[in-house]
């Protein structure tokens, strides 16, 4: 068995994003026509002021620190939890939705994360002395922005899509399952 193929049965296993290559490729088009216009308008402000940042006669930072001043004060975590706040609704009303567990319980965890972060950074001004370390928050809020943006691609992409039922993706995953165990027997058979 092939180590790619392996692999590649390994990912597709993977709760949400492995469920993505039962999409139509007319999906994943229609989702980026959807996807692209949808961040590009929601990232208007921010992009707005980096565009006045550079276009400012005594600007001397870079476009990562216009960028990073620009949401310094917590506004990608408000931009992921509110991307993310109206996709229950696809799960809970497209029928078969996969991975459905795990896309409520990320989409929840991240809009969590995202308040718990941001109630820290303006809760902090109260307090005399800092104790955040404001870096980290950023660096933490453009990973969750990020994964938020996959997801709403996703969500898009399967609203789109006609993807087999969540007991097809099981067995599916079963077999797949079953192949890499196969593979990784045989591989331990050629080194033994």
């Amino acid at each position: 068995m092939n180590i790619v193929k392996s692999a590649y049965a390994a990912f597709r296993m993977l709760p949400i994003l492995g469920d993505t290559f039962e999409i139509g490729f007319e999906s994943h088009k229609e989702a980026l026509k959807e996807w692209v216009p949808t961040i590009l308008f929601t990232l208007t402000p921010i992009l707005a002021g980096v565009f006045f940042g550079l276009a400012s006669v005594d600007n001397k930072l870079s476009l990562y620190l216009l960028f990073q001043q620009e949401v310094s004060d917590g506004e990608l975590f408000i931009y992921s939890a509110t991307l993310l706040a109206p996709l229950h609704y696809f799960v809970l009303k497209i029928e078969k939705f996969p991975s459905e567990q795990a896309f409520i319980l990320t989409i929840m965890s991240i809009i969590a994360i995202s308040a718990f972060a941001f109630g820290l950074i303006r809760g902090d001004k109260y307090f005399e002395e800092s104790f955040l370390d404001y870096d980290f928050l950023f660096s933490i809020s453009v990973v969750l922005f990020f994964f938020s943006l996959i997801i709403v691609y996703y969500a898009f992409a399967y609203r789109n899509g006609s993807v087999p039922s969540a007991s097809d993706i099981r067995d599916i995953r079963q077999s797949e399952e079953q192949e890499i165990l196969d593979g990784l027997a045989a591989l331990d058979d050629t080194h033994s």
